[in-house]
């Protein structure tokens, strides 16, 4: 929890958009560590919003484990 201002800031303050979407990334699985999966879901689909393409695959995944966390097996499937 205590990297997490760090990695927010590196989001916001970031000079590419593929530093952006790791940061982004970041701030995801400091979330989903703390046990918050809508806040990291929300993270990751915002890093994925940004079109890194290198990153999809791993944010995706990222991104399906916070919906089965949130008991959504559908959205976690169709992920």
């Amino acid at each position: 929890s205590k990297a997490l201002p760090w990695f927010e800031k590196a989001a916001s303050t970031a000079s590419t958009r593929f530093d952006q979407a790791v940061a982004l990334s970041s701030v995801g699985y400091v979330f989903e560590s703390l046990g918050k999966p809508t806040e990291a879901s929300q993270s990751f689909q915002k890093a994925i919003h940004l079109g890194e393409g290198s990153l999809k695959g791993d944010l995706l995944l990222a991104l399906a484990r916070c919906y089965e966390a949130l008991h959504d097996s559908a959205k976690a499937r169709s992920t």
